[in-house]
């Protein structure tokens, strides 16, 4: 490949994944600053859908992964991490993924206006997606995950769109009241 190539694979790869993002209140959380980003992006791209049998009443909690290399499935809960995956669906087809610790039993106040990165389900090739607007990087720039997506009885399962065999399953956890009275606005 040419010098000049090079250059503007770089280039474009630079722009094309550019997010323009804000941090939320917990200081931490980075969200797509448009207030429209999720309607250009998505709502006018493709059919927003919720997927079959997903509990609004509830929170999906990271409970197993499979390593992509090993092909070895392991207790999320006993990795290296001590944070857990968390994903919240509301009725209008976007979702919230939440960090939460594994040690504490019950569930931190779980606001989206204040923390949690946002994401949406749609249909794409008639397969149900979710992309969630994430730390893509190991320094945390922000750009976007795919997965494939399917609820089959009280598990969801995430499929990394790019790398087939990263499976995540996350288990239905019945929510508080006091984390079911927040509204998705993107």
């Amino acid at each position: 490949m040419t010098y000049v190539a090079v250059k503007t694979l770089i280039i474009f790869l630079t722009f094309s994944c550019n997010i323009e993002v804000i941090k939320l209140q917990d200081g931490i959380t980075k969200v797509p600053k448009s207030k429209n980003f999720f309607k250009k992006e998505y709502r006018e791209k493709y059919k927003i859908i919720n997927l079959n049998n997903v509990k609004y009443n509830s929170i999906y909690i990271e409970k197993y992964y499979m390593d992509m290399f090993t092909k070895e499935i392991f207790d999320s809960r006993k990795g290296y991490n001590s944070f857990l995956g968390a994903i919240k669906f509301y009725k209008n087809g976007t979702l919230n993924l939440f960090s939460i610790e594994k040690k504490i039993d019950s569930l931190p106040i779980l606001n989206p206006q204040k923390r949690g990165y946002r994401g949406i389900s749609y249909i794409k090739n008639n397969d149900t997606l979710i992309d969630i607007i994430v730390p893509i990087s190991d320094t945390y720039k922000i750009g976007k995950k795919t997965y494939k997506a399917e609820i089959q009885g009280d598990s969801l399962i995430l499929i990394d769109n790019k790398k087939r065999n990263s499976v995540r399953i996350y288990i239905e956890n019945t929510m508080l009241e006091k984390n079911l009275n927040y509204k998705s606005d993107w």
